[in-house]
């Protein structure tokens, strides 16, 4: 029985072939006698029982030969026997080559499962010193408060006295021809000590030096109150504006800043009118194109005082 007939035997549930029944009354062939069952020849195997190969199983005339039914491991065998074959190397097909670390860099990269070996500390290693903490160390908020001003357009100098200012802004602008200056200990740079009821009369201020409270180190600004102003449009309409505040009076960040400003009201009483100043004046509105003094200064100028200094800093 080939393949094919034992896989549909299977199929229609392993039922054994049945013999033809014998024709009836007025059909052809009836009252012949039934056909012989044909013998079986040499090496050809029967389908009725097990069998050593190469022999012919006997078989018992006038008796049907069973069929024999094929087991799902013969049917599964010969179609997994092909895959098996495909999926099993040959003894003769070369090894794929192992990566080269230095070309993949994936198999050089350990995986997440990996452990990794980590270096055992030094105890004689000596320790390293923690970075410095802006809010406590005076240098860091200095240098933070330079860094942020600077970014802003505005400009530091770090200076051992007064009379260093004179000689800067001397140079820094030697074509002033109007300086209005509220800073004690600089009345020498131009007017000093007046009021000006009407402030259209400072249209044409180039200068404008001012003393500030404190600055704050995470922005770059000034606070700066109406008594320490002269008058409270100078600040703006002023060409440049330059503010002298003390080195030491530089606080981290805004809350500190009005933690300051509560302090300075408890001892001083309330302010009128007060303002936080960074930077010169900037707009971009038009064409987005940079624009300095459209509503205010132009230019700004800090300069952070430190008498026990020797000489100045520039930043």
């Amino acid at each position: 029985m080939s393949s094919r007939d034992k896989i549909l035997n299977t199929i229609k549930g392993n039922q054994p072939a049945q013999r033809p029944l014998p024709p009836l009354p007025g059909e052809a062939g009836y009252g012949e006698p039934a056909a012989p069952a044909p013998e079986p020849t040499a090496g050809t195997p029967s389908t009725d029982g097990p069998h050593e190969p190469g022999t012919a199983a006997a078989a018992t005339p006038g008796t049907p030969a069973p069929t024999a039914s094929a087991t799902p491991a013969e049917s599964t065998s010969s179609a997994a026997e092909p895959i098996a074959a495909a999926s099993t190397p040959s003894a003769n097909t070369p090894a794929a080559p192992a990566p080269d670390p230095a070309s993949d860099p994936a198999a050089s990269t350990p995986s997440a499962d990996t452990p990794t070996a980590s270096a055992a500390p030094d105890p004689d290693a000596p320790e390293s010193a923690p970075a410095p903490d802006p809010a406590s160390d005076p240098d860091a908020l200095v240098q933070k408060f330079i860094t942020v001003l600077e970014a802003i357009g505005g400009t530091a100098y770090i200076v051992s006295g007064l009379s260093r200012i004179v000689s800067l802004l001397h140079e820094e602008y030697p074509d002033a021809r109007r300086i209005i200056s509220g800073v004690p200990g600089l009345e020498s740079l131009g007017e000093s000590g007046q009021r000006y009821p009407d402030p259209h009369t400072l249209e044409n201020v180039d200068v404008a030096v001012l003393s500030a409270h404190f600055g704050v180190a995470e922005n770059g600004a000034c606070w700066i109150t109406e008594e320490r102003m002269i008058e409270r449009a100078l600040p703006f309409i002023a060409q440049n504006l330059v503010l002298v505040i003390r080195r030491n009076d530089i606080v981290a960040d805004m809350h500190e800043a009005y933690s300051r400003i509560e302090e300075t009201e408890a001892a001083n009483g309330a302010y009128g009118f007060a303002t936080f100043i960074a930077g010169p004046s900037k707009t971009a509105d038009i064409e987005q194109s940079l624009v300095l003094g459209a509503h205010g200064p132009k230019s700004m100028t800090v300069f952070l005082l430190d008498e026990e200094m020797f000489d100045a800093g520039f930043f």
